[in-house]
């Protein structure tokens, strides 16, 4: 694991020096949110996740949530580990809720831990997760709705008969890898690339854990 961590962390380092336009924190040109919004820290044992959508996050966010050792068996059921507020309860935070001096301090001191998929892996996660299987939230629906005007004919528009319970959606895989290579599309960081979340050329990261990998790399992070 450690060879497997030294080429993961090299291979972030020389794509960095080939891109030096990504030494700084940029996000997408869409994107309202904060450059740190993916960040969960646990103060406790002195970790920051960047959480990349679609790698895993739910896996991460229940073992930091047990982490804290704040639920039991019972209380964890119930827990929405999505909710910041409901994180926030226990103990974890967010980077981006900290003023900039303590956001220096946490990312110089603090293990930083950044969660990668294969793009492809990823992207069918997504695309199964947010159009086929599950129940449409509005930012959904606004990519529905800029698909019907931008890639349907006239007679082919998708027609959610069931408005946000209208599972499957209708779009196709077509329609989504249209959507996410179209740059006037509304932004959704579910399928925007780890770079803009997580900007490992402007932070040094001290550990890559892949959701191919996760039972390897997840060991050494539990055990701190």
């Amino acid at each position: 694991n450690t060879c497997q961590q030294a080429e993961r962390l090299l291979a972030i380092e020389q794509y960095c020096k080939i891109h030096p336009e990504l030494q700084d924190i940029k996000l997408d040109p869409r994107s309202e949110l904060d450059p740190y919004r993916k960040f969960v820290v646990d103060t406790k044992h002195k970790i920051v996740l960047c959480q990349v959508p679609k790698a895993a996050g739910s896996y991460w966010r229940t073992m930091f949530v047990r982490g804290t050792g704040e639920l039991d068996e019972e209380d964890e059921e119930d827990f929405n580990v999505h909710r910041q507020n409901e994180l926030r309860s226990i103990g974890l935070e967010f980077l981006h809720r900290f003023d900039e001096e303590e956001q220096k301090k946490i990312l110089s001191t603090y293990l930083k831990v950044m969660t990668v998929r294969h793009p492809l892996d990823r992207a069918v996660s997504a695309y199964i997760d947010k159009f086929v299987a599950s129940k449409l939230r509005e930012p959904i629906i606004n990519c529905i709705d800029h698909i019907n005007k931008n890639y349907r004919e006239k007679g082919d528009k998708i027609k959610l008969k069931n408005g946000a319970n209208t599972i499957p959606s209708g779009v196709t895989i077509q329609d989504f890898v249209n959507l996410v290579l179209d740059r006037t599309s509304p932004y959704n960081p579910h399928w925007d690339m780890a770079f803009n979340l997580c900007h490992p050329c402007a932070i040094q990261y001290d550990y890559v854990i892949r959701t191919e990998t996760i039972s390897e790399d997840a060991q050494y992070i539990l055990e701190i």
